[in-house]
């Protein structure tokens, strides 16, 4: 299986930052631990079906090896800066005190 700073790295370079920004991000992750779980890569509430049976993810497109922690973290980015669904539970961490 890819490993996942690897597609985190191409999303990186192909993404709309800045080339210094996209430098510096690509660095940083050099310099994070590698991993051996299943991740997701694109997990948010898009990606979640609710059947009869229970809960189901879908789209393991972006699947590979990894940290579980870079998986959960890059959910939390996807849910508050990415362009996703607009129910409550994705902008929760907009609601502010």
């Amino acid at each position: 299986m890819r490993p996942l700073k690897k597609v985190l790295a191409t999303d990186i370079a192909y993404g709309p930052a800045p080339v210094t920004l996209q430098q510096a991000a690509i660095a940083y992750l050099e310099m994070l631990p590698e991993g051996d779980a299943l991740t997701h890569g694109d997990f948010h509430l898009g990606n979640v079906l609710v059947t009869s049976p229970g809960m189901m993810v879908i789209d393991w497109s972006k699947a590979a090896a990894g940290h579980p922690t870079a998986d959960a973290v890059l959910s939390e980015m996807l849910m508050r800066f990415g362009i996703g669904p607009t129910d409550w539970a994705t902008n929760l961490c907009a609601i502010g005190p």
